[in-house]
């Protein structure tokens, strides 16, 4: 019963709304979803930045006689990138960056490895874009089949792996290998 007609004993009386406050607890609202990664989504959140120097002081970093030209191109494509992966959900894309975060850690600690101490060149650079974003399709093709994600091109992954560039998450050299756990 509700309202007038209900009794002081009556746990209908009241919508939940009124009652949480009163007996000390609070409302949250409960997404049960198994289709969307909160855990990706929570862990990404949890990564603390080492490398702080953007995408240009990157490539600065392992070839100060990088090309304008191509540097005018990466910086196009990062903003236009940006534009686009507007219309993707921060929680959404939070969960994405996160798994690509990962999966790049191991291509970048591989590439160190082979390249240490080295001034790349401008194909080195390009090509280590490639495997990133490679790795990313690879990533977000296997958790897809656990989580719903958004449709992501292969175009729009290397633009998001730009973004990850940019925020340093990623990088060309051992500065952008984090410590995972």
């Amino acid at each position: 019963m509700k309202g007038d007609e209900a009794l002081n004993d009556d746990i209908k009386c009241c919508c939940m709304e009124k009652i949480v406050p009163l007996i000390g607890l609070e409302l949250c609202e409960v997404l049960n979803d198994p289709t969307i990664d909160t855990f990706g989504t929570k862990k990404f959140g949890e990564i603390i930045i080492t490398d702080n120097r953007n995408l240009m002081e990157k490539i600065l970093a392992v070839n100060a006689d990088f090309s304008a030209r191509m540097m005018k191109r990466y910086r196009q494509q990062l903003a236009v990138g940006k534009d686009e992966l507007k219309v993707i959900p921060e929680r959404e894309m939070s969960a994405i960056k996160y798994r690509l975060f990962i999966k790049c850690q191991e291509v970048l600690d591989d590439f160190v490895a082979e390249n240490r101490g080295t001034v790349l060149t401008e194909k080195q650079i390009e090509d280590l874009i490639k495997d990133f974003t490679h790795s990313g399709i690879e990533i977000i093709d296997i958790k897809s089949k656990r989580y719903n994600y958004p449709i992501i091109d292969d175009d729009l992954m290397r633009k998001i792996i730009l973004d990850l560039i940019n925020e340093c998450y990623l990088s060309f050299d051992k500065e952008g290998l984090y410590a995972t756990e």
